[in-house]
């Protein structure tokens, strides 16, 4: 009886004893953006012409179309009621003329671009704001440059290391 029953149950625990625990997937990289401000010695001038510091604010946001879509007044005065629920973050920063500054920042999760706000004092013809995308779980690269009255926005993503695709040899 106890010879029937291991021959039964033999297969079984074989094939129980093979099976190989399945191998979780790799974590998602994270999210994260390199930026580089570069300022140019001629920025937001005053009425005589000098150069002086302008206050910058960066936003992470869920969503561009609230901040696309504001005036320089209502991000001025009242960011967070403009924004609302597209805000995730922000940072303010004062850059001076001729400064260059690097930022590492890792975005939360559900943030999808930044947006650049620059508070000219000359706000006519002034280019005061700008967007870069963020790709999740991407190494991106963003460069803000100011120069007279004017923010510029230059962005590109590439996989971590770990995830980039080798060449084939």
């Amino acid at each position: 009886m106890w010879l029937t029953r291991l021959l039964f149950n033999l297969p079984l625990l074989l094939v129980l004893g093979c099976a190989e625990t399945p191998e979780q997937p790799a974590p998602l990289p994270p999210t994260q953006v390199d930026l580089k401000i570069e300022s140019a010695p001629m920025i937001n001038p005053d009425t005589d012409g000098k150069a002086a510091p302008v206050l910058l604010r960066v936003y992470e946001l869920r969503e561009q179309s609230s901040f696309n879509g504001a005036d320089f007044f209502a991000l001025f005065d009242k960011d967070q009621a403009t924004l609302a629920a597209d805000l995730v973050r922000k940072q303010e920063l004062l850059i001076k003329p001729g400064e260059n500054k690097a930022i590492h920042i890792e975005p939360a999760g559900d943030t999808r671009s930044l947006g650049f706000f620059a508070a000219f004092r000359k706000l006519d013809n002034a280019q005061w704001r700008a967007v870069a995308p963020v790709v999740a779980h991407q190494n991106n690269m963003v460069t803000l440059k100011i120069k007279g009255n004017t923010l510029a926005a230059d962005a590109s993503a590439e996989p971590p290391p770990a995830l980039a695709v080798k060449p084939a040899e």
